[in-house]
């Protein structure tokens, strides 16, 4: 081979890969995510409000107002407000006990400054509704989204696409207001670790998916259908949180820390096989169902070592491996049967 034509080669190939570089830096190669959405020309209005108990009760006339505009929220409020022994009849007199007691003015404080604005929430908030809007948009989503103190009362739903949401439960559970003030029997170690900021806009939009029925209710009661119901809330929670088509830490949609995912991915296959070989996976038994579901300390019948709501974990593996494997679109997903993620799935 001549030096001329040997040259040319190196040349051309050199070319070739520097275009695949090229390609491959740009994503050209990259096959769309199937949990990307595109909000551009979705159009969906929500107003988010915080409400500054503070100020209400420092003008009788605003919280008059507030009174009246908001018959609902309020009355949930002033229930949440209200002491046993409380010799106050009026809302106006219940709020403003409330808001004098210590650690109330402790909880306000630490508020202000986990949250001292709130434009990049509310932000965050919408798109991740238009993300859920754009691959569902027939469904119903909140009108009003209300961030108040709730005295721990946990995010209520309200009537008329209202939702109120506790803000005072994701200041951080090591918090001296959290760890002194709160009874260990109602808000134990466990509970109150997850009082953290992360898991706010998850919280909001999986109790959204579970309220307007995205997920459409399983013809079968066995605890492998609820465990792939489970999955496809956490799939969906996902890929609302993704905003801007960026990846979400797993244990942000799972409300773990990381150490909790790490060890539920170590022991998955374990798991699944206790699922089988105590006879769980076509259980009926809503017991079952709760232990191996449901918020606790761990997984009851599983490793007290591990985290809670395992089942939850291996639905959500179940579901996403399935949408990543399969070309199906999210929408045909939620209408799938337990058995095709069932018969997939390994471990």
């Amino acid at each position: 081979m001549n030096r001329k034509l040997k040259k040319s080669i190196i040349i051309g190939f050199a070319f070739i890969a520097t275009l695949l570089i090229s390609l491959w830096y740009l994503n050209v190669f990259d096959a769309n995510n199937p949990l990307d959405a595109n909000t551009e020309k979705v159009q969906l209005d929500i107003i988010i409000k915080p409400i500054d108990g503070f100020n209400l009760i420092n003008d009788s006339v605003l919280f008059g107002d507030f009174i009246k505009s908001e018959r609902n929220l309020s009355e949930v409020l002033t229930n949440n407000y209200r002491r046993s022994n409380d010799q106050d009849t009026t809302p106006f007199q219940i709020w403003s006990s409330f808001f004098n007691q210590e650690y109330v003015k402790e909880t306000e404080k630490e508020i202000s400054m986990v949250f001292p604005n709130y434009t990049s929430l509310s932000q965050q908030i919408t798109e991740a509704y238009k993300r859920l809007k754009d691959h569902f948009p027939e469904k119903e989503y909140p009108k009003k989204i209300i961030l108040a103190n709730t005295n721990f009362g946990g995010n209520v739903l309200l009537e008329g696409g209202v939702v109120l949401v506790g803000i005072e439960r994701y200041i951080g559970g090591n918090k001296n207001v959290i760890r002194n003030s709160l009874p260990p029997d109602e808000f134990p170690l466990w509970l109150k670790t997850g009082f953290e900021k992360k898991f706010l806009l998850r919280d909001l939009l999986m109790s959204t998916l579970i309220s307007n029925k995205t997920i459409p209710k399983s013809k079968h009661d066995y605890l492998i259908s609820d465990i792939v119901n489970w999955g496809k809330i956490c799939v969906l929670t996902e890929m609302a949180l993704r905003l801007e088509n960026q990846d979400v830490q797993p244990e942000i949609v799972l409300r773990w820390n990381e150490s909790q995912y790490n060890w539920a991915k170590k022991h998955e296959k374990a798991f699944w096989n206790y699922l089988k070989k105590n006879n769980l996976m076509f259980s009926t038994n809503k017991k079952n169902h709760a232990f191996l579901l449901n918020n606790g300390p761990y997984t009851i019948g599983f490793s007290e070592e591990g985290p809670d709501r395992m089942g939850q974990y291996i639905g959500w593996k179940m579901v996403r491996n399935y949408v990543f494997d399969e070309d199906v679109s999210l929408s045909e997903m939620i209408k799938l049967d337990y058995k095709k993620f069932y018969d997939k799935y390994n471990p």
